[in-house]
């Protein structure tokens, strides 16, 4: 029963850490990119606008909002009793720094195409 609860808490954290991940990377003041990204028309600039097939589609947004919580579960489930805390908390850490990082380009990447693209047409 505690390995379930300890389980649980991984899976809360987790979707915590999407939740302000998301929350704080969208209401930054971001450069208008897409517009530019558009009209290079460098391929696929938003999920609604690539021809994927909806299976595809529904995997890359459970995985995108979903990944940091079942990372965090699984963490959780191995280290309870079995890992010392130092190395449960740099498995912590490691995996939030990364989720930190993956919700963050996936914000700051259109800007970074808009900008080489501009870049390298001069």
């Amino acid at each position: 029963m505690k390995r379930l609860l300890i389980i649980a808490s991984g899976c809360l954290g987790g979707l915590a850490l999407t939740w302000i991940c998301l929350y704080v990377f969208s209401r930054l003041d971001w450069p208008e990119t897409w517009p530019t990204a558009r009209d290079k028309k460098i391929g696929c600039w938003g999920l609604e606008h690539c021809a994927n097939p909806p299976a595809t589609v529904y995997v890359y947004l459970a995985l995108f909002l979903l990944g940091p919580a079942i990372y965090f579960s699984t963490i959780n489930g191995l280290a309870y009793r079995n890992w010392p805390l130092k190395k449960w908390a740099w498995s912590a850490g490691i995996g939030a720094l990364l989720a930190i990082a993956f919700y963050y380009l996936s914000y700051a990447w259109p800007g970074v195409i808009a900008y080489l693209t501009n870049a390298l047409s001069l």
